[in-house]
């Protein structure tokens, strides 16, 4: 490790320069030291303009750092009111689903036994295929139902429970 020091060039230019000196013991009347100066003007100016393009990319970077982390965390918060609104959407449907769909379905079909019935006592002929109307709404009352359980399923411990959605059925 040598020492760096500045130095006035003949031609008027600062430089800097980085000495080594070794002892030397020769056949001279006593030790010597052997000075050799190397100049690192270039290499210490490539190095602060190196140091200087660090520093300021370091600080480029965690600008893009920053701004991605709050993208990142936008992002984040749209998801979880994209996955809010679909929840929502889905009870909807579910709802509409059992209290709309079902309930016509429902209603038909029980129309659907009651005519029978009549007509069948009625003996009218009709009566055979308004009992095989009434076996297939029979079949697919359940459906709607069920898709209605699996969008929006009635949780135990909702607020008020069962006996708060009878309320809002009656």
């Amino acid at each position: 490790a040598g020492m760096e020091y500045r130095s006035r060039h003949k031609d008027g230019a600062w430089r800097v320069l980085e000495s080594v000196g070794q002892s030397y013991f020769g056949n001279l009347a006593g030790p010597a030291l052997l000075v050799s100066s190397t100049d690192i003007t270039e290499r210490k100016r490539f190095d602060e303009i190196l140091e200087a393009s660090v520093a300021r990319r370091t600080a480029e970077l965690q600008r893009a750092n920053r701004a991605l982390r709050a993208e990142i965390s936008r992002c984040r918060r749209l998801e979880l009111g994209i996955l809010r609104i679909s929840e929502a959407e889905q009870r909807r449907i579910g709802q509409d689903l059992h209290d709309g769909l079902s309930q016509y379905l429902a209603s038909i079909n029980y129309y659907c036994h009651t005519l029978a019935h009549r007509w069948q006592q009625r003996a009218l002929p009709e009566a055979a295929e308004l009992r095989r109307i009434g076996e297939l709404l029979d079949k697919a009352l359940p459906q709607p139902r069920q898709l209605a359980r699996g969008l929006h399923p009635l949780r135990p411990g909702q607020a008020g429970g069962f006996a708060k959605h009878l309320r809002e059925l009656a």
